[in-house]
């Protein structure tokens, strides 16, 4: 890091010689280093001497230069001129966008710039031009989750919802759905935020509300064209929602995107909109919710064996101290093992305890550029709608817990299982399941 604080620190010069051009060069330099490392985000943010540069790289945020404070109005003004922003207006937040290439591959740099205390904070935010999706099984999805996502899809009709915090792959889980579908007869149509996907045979639409092109009349717009499949990218108002749910009842396959908790607050999030339970019930196919989680090395990951201690606590937190409660794990992670999760044959759970977890490598490898971790992968749940689960719908008594303990009783596998089960098979490490589960959701069996 210190050799790269140098070279950058060289290459601006003094605060009263610095050019255009070093500037330039300075912003080329830190958004080769973000796609070298990996990162999603940089953060461009003024202290009092200095201004830090931080890079967020699976999910986390390191530091990694320190620029000559004064050289901070000089890379804003530059990074606004090319996101066309107003250079001027210090005092309000602002965002656009440029392209850049590195390698010979073109990524679009999204620009956030935010007034703080002693300037302006700026965020880049970098992701390939448009990238092919990914397959299900690339992002996570297993076993009998996979096979009702999978099955949910090649219905004609009704629809799938995919609910996510943002930034943890809501729009990756929707395009690989519906490449998953690759199919040249269907008539597939996207409303987005942001296109980052190229989906096989889909004709995709980008939203921009200051034209008048919103979720909303870009959907009602699509539907003109006849389509058999359509993607909503998000679901922000009622209006949007109720056009949906009506597209998803009229023989189309709808796969929209919503901020909730868990699959199952996700169908209460629904009903509280006033949307009539009956047309949910009836409607919904499937309901997805999940978690992006830093992935361990495969190439130096460690497997540890776990105390008393630790299994205790193991046992308290996911509430797995039962006989039942182990078999019904061990089993999961025999099919996990079926389809080759984690690419290792040995379990690491027993019909009547946990023996191992797997941790990062202290000092990490070249392979993992010594961090122990390579890129993210999704903890999920799939919550398919069956008659026990619309009856519950149904009921106005029903509570998330309420659901969720029938789905339970039908082998539904949710969130913090599927961290616990990824865990055990040396994807992710159990630290990390815990730190994006919430409380309320990590009893799992």
């Amino acid at each position: 890091m210190d050799g790269k604080d140098s070279f950058i620190g060289r290459l601006l010069g003094s605060a009263e010689k610095f050019s255009t051009e070093q500037v330039a060069q300075t912003i080329q330099l830190l958004i080769e280093h973000g796609v070298q490392w990996q990162a999603s985000d940089i953060h461009i943010e003024p202290h009092d001497q200095f201004v830090q540069v931080r890079y967020r790289v699976d999910g986390e945020l390191k530091g990694a230069h320190k620029i000559p404070r004064e050289a901070l109005g000089a890379l804003t003004h530059e990074l606004k001129t090319k996101a066309h922003l107003d250079v001027i207006a210090a005092h309000v937040p602002q965002n656009g966008h440029f392209v850049a290439t590195v390698d010979n591959h073109t990524f679009e740099v999204k620009v956030s710039v935010m007034p703080v205390l002693g300037g302006e904070k700026v965020v880049l935010h970098l992701a390939p031009k448009i990238r092919e999706p990914y397959k299900l099984g690339q992002l996570g999805f297993w076993g009998s989750s996979l096979q009702a996502l999978q099955a949910s899809l090649a219905r004609s009709h009704g629809m799938i919802i995919v609910s996510a915090p943002k930034h943890h792959g809501r729009p990756t889980t929707s395009a690989s759905m519906l490449a998953a579908l690759n199919n040249p007869a269907l008539n597939i149509a996207t409303i987005e935020e942001t296109i980052e996907y190229r989906i096989p045979h889909a004709s995709q639409t980008a939203i921009n509300p200051r034209a008048g092109l919103t979720m909303l009349t870009g959907l009602q717009a699509a539907l003109h064209q006849d389509p058999n499949v359509l993607l909503v990218g998000n679901l922000p108002d009622k209006a949007t929602t109720e056009l949906a749910i009506q597209t998803a009842m009229s023989g189309h396959l709808v796969v929209s995107g919503m901020h909730s908790d868990s699959s199952t607050s996700a169908l209460l999030h629904l009903r509280a909109m006033n949307i009539p339970a009956y047309l949910l019930a009836s409607t919904v196919r499937t309901i997805i919710s999940q978690r992006l989680v830093r992935q361990l090395c495969e190439n130096c990951r460690e497997r540890y064996e776990l105390t008393p201690e630790q299994l205790a606590l193991l046992e308290r937190v996911f509430g797995i101290g039962t006989p039942s409660a182990f078999r019904r794990v061990h089993q999961l992670e025999n099919q996990a093992i079926e389809f080759d999760m984690g690419h290792t044959k040995q379990a690491n759970s027993s019909p009547t305890k946990i023996t191992h977890l797997w941790r990062p490598h202290r000092e990490g490898c070249e392979t993992c550029n010594h961090t122990g971790y390579t890129g993210r992968v999704a903890i999920v749940e799939v919550l398919p709608m069956n008659d026990s689960l619309q009856a519950s719908l149904l009921d106005d008594k029903s509570t998330a817990n309420s659901i969720q303990t029938r789905a339970l009783k039908e082998g539904f596998v949710p969130l913090a299982l599927d961290g616990l089960i990824k865990a055990l098979r040396g994807v992710v490490t159990i630290k990390d399941v815990l730190h994006v589960v919430d409380r309320s959701l990590r009893h799992t069996v």
